[in-house]
């Protein structure tokens, strides 16, 4: 059995990014709570996607490739999304994972999800057409880069196990296409057995793994037009409490509100400063957003980051980058 995680489940962009903007938005800034809601929306649907990881791994023996958040270029200036591809000799499938609790109408005629929950109810988009323009796109992308071809089947997975699934009779249908996290191995199984023939050979596999991986673009959002980056706070910002701005004393960064020292706090700090400003940054630059005063101290800790500049003595420019900081 050889099932590799060619590509890793990592966390959003977008709540990388947000989690960084509500650490530096004003406590009362207008778009506060609509930037929480945001963000707890996204976070449930990471939770959601990442949860399927326990039950892919009692898949059925047999090669797999495993490629998470895929964002590949489609055509038009466009980009489409795939949660997890499966890559076998058989067949390419395609997860769509919806965490969303709560009874859910699939309501075929209309195209659209309606979740009841707590009394209230709200209209979802159709996940099948959503799957639909998946499984169409790919299809589309093998031929326009002139991959082998296969199968492409694909599910929705409902990864709430406490969600209620509810149709109209008349489109028994979907039954098909909708799956539970749990079913994930089974349904797996009998994928393998209505597709037997085999369509890849494993130099084909990774050949379309290695593309696929060589053409996928993480999606870094804009900060919303609401917020303006100026009143933004600036300095670094306590890694276990999160209070900012620390003061620096005796080549420590001090928290007076949880009373611990970091050697190295200005890091996620300058990730900070990564998502929410610009992937370059001058000793001038850093000291003004740590609120450091000391040039040389700004570049003795920008030395030790080891990070890629150009320039020199006040010109100096240090490019960031989240694998370098995380280094």
């Amino acid at each position: 059995m050889i099932h590799l995680i060619k590509k890793e489940r990592q966390i959003p962009w977008k709540i990388r990014k947000w989690e960084a903007l509500l650490r530096r938005l004003p406590a009362a800034h207008p778009e506060r709570a609509k930037l929480e809601e945001q963000l707890a929306i996204s976070r449930a649907g990471y939770r959601g996607e990442a949860s399927i990881d326990y039950y892919l791994a009692f898949l059925p023996p047999g090669d797999c490739y495993i490629l998470h958040d895929l964002r590949l270029p489609g055509e038009r200036d466009t980009f489409f999304q795939i949660d997890t591809l499966l890559i076998t000799p058989h067949f390419l499938l395609i997860l769509e994972v919806k965490n969303i609790a709560g009874t859910l109408y699939f309501d075929r005629d209309f195209q659209q999800i309606i979740r009841t929950l707590h009394d209230k109810e709200e209209a979802f988009p159709d996940p099948m057409l959503q799957l639909q323009r998946q499984q169409s796109q790919l299809q589309n992308w093998l031929i326009r880069h002139k991959l082998p071809q296969a199968p492409v089947p694909g599910f929705v997975v409902i990864s709430n196990p406490s969600a209620v699934l509810k149709t109209d009779p008349a489109h028994r249908d979907i039954y098909h296409s909708i799956i539970r996290a749990a079913a994930l191995p089974h349904t797996f199984d009998s994928l393998q057995k209505k597709y037997g023939a085999v369509t890849l050979t494993k130099q084909q596999m990774q050949k379309i793994s290695r593309k696929l991986m060589k053409h996928h673009q993480d999606h870094i959002p804009d900060i919303p037009n609401e917020v303006d980056p100026r009143l933004l706070l600036s300095g670094v910002h306590c890694p276990d409490c999160y209070h900012l701005p620390l003061p620096r004393q005796r080549g420590r960064w001090y928290c007076r509100v949880c009373h611990s020292l970091h050697p190295r706090a200005h890091i996620p700090s300058l990730i900070d400063y990564l998502l929410l400003h610009k992937s370059t940054i001058t000793n001038k630059e850093f000291r003004t957003f740590m609120k450091l005063e000391s040039p040389d101290v700004a570049y003795k800790l920008l030395y030790h980051l080891d990070l890629p500049h150009s320039g020199f003595n006040k010109n100096r420019t240090y490019t960031l980058s989240l694998e370098a900081l995380r280094g």
